[in-house]
């Protein structure tokens, strides 16, 4: 809203640069006096999709018709919009504001364009508003527009108080996008295979599609394994050396995904399979690369997946299982945690991992979960030394499945074993087949409910 009691003021100034501004003084009089009549500038605002020319939200307000005195007779007024871009500057001299030129068709008066001033009034009832029309390739983000509506009376003899009027309107712009990842939105899945067993639950192996924006109709976005120049594009990017998935070695049973209207992502997520383990090599890592179909989304045609959306990818590491399936028979000394220190992806206020280094299985905090899916923690044990195996103690909750990863230098991690829990409340043992040599251990944490606990870890050696 402008304070319009300041206009002689800003206008007497406008007069005096308005060579410098390139305006014409009538110019500057006509917008002053026209927008003064008015007690306040409409402000409009929407949201929108310029690839769909479609509006997720719009808020309009308009103004009325004005008649110098009243009349004998109804007059009719029409509004139409004017892209003169001197009208524009005048408006933004006059109050010292930077809104752009108006592009052609981007608005449009609402219905007729035409409104009805009653006979001896001197206001029409009806306001005269504007609507985004043609939003077509608008640029992404924010911009708010001075929009000149010139209004003409049909009526003969009858005057209007003010042939122009300005609405702002702001408009948030942002294409949709479709994309693929899990169901947390990772664009890798991280899955490991130990003896032929899959060390990962095959909920994790679930591949979602997403908006970044809900819309009015659901979506259809079908899938298909991508060949091996993605593999290679991924390696040569992110200095990595996966091969690709051999030849059958895995499936997408349900090719494409539904996205419901006026959500964000798919109901269900497709599955990758691997029907046959043995074709993956011991000590090996691959990659699978995943990617949206050309044409591949049905139901909203006009939109096509974007390059950096519309992959993902399924990276495997393949090892032997260096955990002891007994769960049991881990002898040797309990190692010294003075110089240990954990760290973790996902904490619930008030029980740190920390708490699981302190105290012994009696103590009334340990760490906890927020709720996240697969949490991780990173063991730096201080100094690299030779492990046994771990002792950890429930909190609060049984403890089924866990990736063990180690590392020399907390960087670069090597995979360890998949252990398998008892659903004990008790002391869980994790025995290493052949000790370990290393200074740091990840703990990723795949079978448990979906709040997860540890009161301590000890190690042993």
């Amino acid at each position: 809203m402008k304070v319009y009691s300041l206009i002689a003021v800003l206008f007497c100034t406008c007069l005096l640069s308005c060579k410098k501004d390139k305006l014409n003084s009538d110019s500057l009089a006509y917008v002053s006096q026209s927008v003064s009549l008015y007690d306040e500038i409409p402000v409009c605002s929407a949201t929108v999709i310029p690839n769909m020319n479609y509006a997720v939200k719009n808020r309009i307000k308009g103004f009325p018709a004005l008649l110098a005195s009243q009349f004998s007779a109804d007059v009719t007024v029409t509004a139409t919009i004017s892209t003169d871009k001197k009208l524009v500057e005048a408006y933004n001299n006059l109050n010292h504001d930077h809104y752009p030129a108006l592009p052609e068709n981007l608005f449009k008066i609402v219905g007729s364009g035409q409104v009805v001033i009653k006979a001896g009034h001197t206001r029409s009832v009806d306001s005269i508003q504007v609507q985004l029309n043609n939003f077509t390739g608008l640029p992404t983000g924010i911009q708010t527009y001075a929009v000149p509506v010139v209004l003409q009376s049909s009526t003969a003899g009858a005057v209007l108080a003010s042939k122009l009027m300005f609405i702002l309107f702001t408009i948030s712009s942002n294409n949709l996008v479709v994309s693929i990842a899990d169901t947390s939105g990772n664009k890798v899945i991280s899955v490991a295979l130990f003896n032929n067993r899959l060390g990962n639950n095959l909920a994790n192996m679930n591949i979602f599609g997403f908006l970044n924006s809900a819309i009015l109709q659901s979506a259809q976005v079908s899938l298909e394994g991508a060949d091996a120049s993605y593999v290679n594009a991924y390696n040569t990017a992110n200095n990595t050396n996966y091969l690709p998935f051999p030849s059958g070695a895995y499936q997408l049973p349900q090719g494409s995904v539904t996205i419901p209207a006026h959500t964000l992502v798919s109901t269900n997520g497709i599955p990758v399979r691997l029907p046959d383990l043995s074709l993956f090599t011991v000590g090996t890592t691959y990659l699978l690369a995943v990617r949206i179909k050309d044409n591949g989304i049905i139901g909203i045609p006009q939109i096509n997946a974007s390059n950096g959306s519309n992959i993902m990818y399924v990276a495997l590491t393949v090892g032997v299982n260096n955990i002891d399936a007994s769960n049991s028979g881990l002898n040797g000394t309990t190692m010294d945690r003075t110089k240990w220190n954990i760290t973790t992806n996902d904490t619930y206020p008030g029980y740190p991992e920390a708490n699981m280094l302190v105290g012994d299985t009696t103590t009334t905090k340990g760490w906890f979960s927020s709720g996240g899916k697969n949490p991780k923690l990173v063991l730096d044990i201080g100094a690299s030394n030779t492990v046994k195996g771990f002792n950890l103690f429930p909190f609060y909750s049984a403890i089924t499945g866990i990736t063990l990863e180690y590392s020399t230098n907390g960087a670069v991690f090597k995979p360890l074993g998949y252990w398998v829990g008892n659903g004990s409340a008790n002391t869980q043992t994790i025995k290493f087949t052949t000790p370990v040599t290393a200074r740091y251990f990840k703990f990723i944490i795949t079978g448990a409910p979906h709040y997860v606990g540890i009161a301590q870890l000890n190690g042993i050696n």
